[in-house]
């Protein structure tokens, strides 16, 4: 935005930069709304073209990522937090982001920034001063402090109210029977991969609970399937969650990963294959933080102005995706708009090259008309302008020869 403001089509708004950044800090904005209503708007797009797929399913997918400010210090809601990418604890915010993918595309539905929950990590507490709780600015800080699982539930609970949604796809850390049996009564299956050293049932109402490897051995005696699937079972959790088990063979052939179906009627292929689909975030992460400012384009200290930075980038994912499915999909109206448009142009270059031409052939009897040509020179005027029209002919491309057809002489 600095370098924006700094361009020639910068300085030529009619408000300057600072009326730019008092606008993104106004607390009273709600820019989760916008997002939100823009992802509406993408999604029933994608929605009708895929209408006439019977089986086609749409799922949300949930992941955070770090937002680093290392060298912060006055920042509002910054706190120490740990990640997991490089195994040590940073100063920075969460980014909680939730969004929507048919197989296809993914677009950005709801994020939030999160802060640390405790008190001892906050390096700056929120500044409330001069602002009123009944805000979205307000709400968006008491968020930040909120924990994530909960914050998860509100946002797939305003999320479903706009968007269609059967399934949602998470990593091992969000996994638990609390946060799944609260999506599930929004009507949300959960697929999620699940950490190692968690443990399952054989029966609900067992004492006995087996490690992930020791139910690998039981129900397949240790060995690998051919492929990458090797087995799959019913199980309960620990609080008695009833769950499909799905055990595949990783990139090591002597390893192998654990993935977690709420919904007990998709057999283990699919359960991998709309898994599969959870990589679409963090292809999204790469490109934002990339190229679309999410990691380094705000350096504000208040946490509205940050929060703003932040939807922003989001949103222009969520361009940049619907242009791509727009412009791409055979069955959008924008490609049959663009074949018709190039017919269109092909077809009226044509025709105004045969009708100039036409318009020179006709030039010398509109002359002999007027009295401009003296009795007896009409043929030899005829003659000089198609001798004219010839050299022109032979000048040009052979691009422009296939359109034209040389007017008859007289």
């Amino acid at each position: 935005m600095y370098r924006f403001f700094e361009s020639t089509e910068g300085k030529s708004l009619p408000f300057s930069r600072d009326s730019a950044y008092r606008f993104l800090s106004n607390p009273s904005y709600d820019w989760q709304s916008l997002m939100l209503y823009m992802a509406s708007f993408i999604i029933s797009f994608i929605c009708k073209l895929n209408k006439d797929n019977k089986e086609q399913i749409n799922c949300l997918v949930v992941d955070d990522t770090m937002i680093e400010r290392c060298r912060g210090k006055k920042v509002e809601l910054l706190s120490r937090q740990f990640n997991h990418v490089i195994g040590k604890s940073v100063k920075g915010f969460t980014n909680l982001a939730l969004g929507w993918t048919d197989g296809v595309n993914y677009i950005p539905v709801l994020s939030y920034l999160i802060a640390s929950n405790r008190e001892n990590n906050l390096i700056r507490k929120a500044d409330t001063h001069g602002i009123d709780n009944r805000t979205t600015g307000a709400r968006r800080r008491k968020i930040a402090c909120t924990k994530k699982p909960e914050v998860l539930i509100s946002m797939c609970r305003r999320a479903i109210r706009e968007i269609p949604a059967s399934y949602i796809l998470m990593d091992s850390w969000f996994f638990s029977d609390y946060l799944v049996k609260k999506l599930k009564e929004l009507g949300l299956q959960s697929i999620c991969l699940v950490k190692r050293n968690l443990n399952f049932k054989l029966e609900k109402d067992s004492d006995k609970s087996f490690s992930q490897i020791n139910l690998l051995k039981h129900i397949n005696g240790g060995k690998l399937n051919k492929g990458n699937l090797i087995t799959s079972i019913i199980a309960y959790t620990n609080k008695g969650l009833r769950v499909r088990l799905v055990f595949i063979k990783a990139n090591v052939s002597k390893e192998w990963i654990c993935i977690v179906s709420t919904d007990l009627d998709l057999s283990p292929e699919k359960v991998i294959e709309l898994y599969g689909r959870r990589w679409s975030i963090e292809v999204a992460f790469k490109a934002q933080k990339s190229y679309l400012g999410l990691k380094n384009e705000c350096h504000a200290h208040d946490f509205d102005t940050c929060n703003a930075f932040m939807v922003i980038s989001n949103i222009r994912f969520q361009i940049m995706e619907f242009n791509r499915r727009h412009d791409n999909d055979p069955r959008s109206m924008g490609e049959l708009f663009y074949n018709i448009r190039s017919e269109l142009t092909a077809l009226t270059f044509a025709e105004a090259l045969e009708s100039l031409l036409n318009l020179i052939d006709d030039l010398a009897n509109s002359l002999d008309a007027a009295g401009c040509i003296r009795k007896g020179k009409l043929a030899k005027a005829k003659e000089v302008i198609a001798a004219k029209i010839s050299e022109w002919y032979s000048g040009i491309t052979d691009y422009i020869r296939m359109y034209i057809q040389l007017p008859q002489s007289s």
